[in-house]
């Protein structure tokens, strides 16, 4: 009887290479998607966290401005947001009126962790 030789793993030697050359690209930007749609997910969620601790601040009464916006910067720190814009309504709050408003809007080119790719022109805007 003779022997005979196993053909496959000599036709076979750069299938492995091939497979991971084409689906790696593929797994590497769906992990770097998720991350960074999980972390504008975040975001948006601290935000409007912080809005709604700038309006508490802003309804008691004798409030002041600086400490509303304060309250708002503080919320957006524990998230590591930078770069946002707090708007306070009415600008006087020692008036007397009817409703106070807190508007945050933030950049996401100026907070992604990795380079914005995906939401590269987006901006957040949240009010409470």
């Amino acid at each position: 009887m003779t022997k005979i030789k196993s053909r496959t793993a000599n036709e076979r030697s750069g299938v492995t290479a091939v497979e991971m050359a084409l689906t790696l690209p593929l797994v590497i930007l769906l992990v770097f998607g998720a991350y960074e749609l999980s972390r504008a997910n975040m975001m948006m969620h601290t935000t409007e966290a912080a809005c709604y601790e700038g309006a508490r601040m802003a309804i008691v009464p004798g409030a002041v401005r600086a400490e509303c916006e304060q309250a708002c910067r503080q919320v957006l720190a524990t998230a590591g947001i930078r770069n946002a814009t707090v708007q306070i309504r009415p600008n006087n709050l020692a008036t007397i009126s009817d409703i106070v408003s807190v508007t945050i809007t933030v950049d996401y080119g100026d907070n992604t962790i990795m380079a914005p790719f995906f939401m590269r022109d987006s901006s957040l805007v949240r009010t409470c």
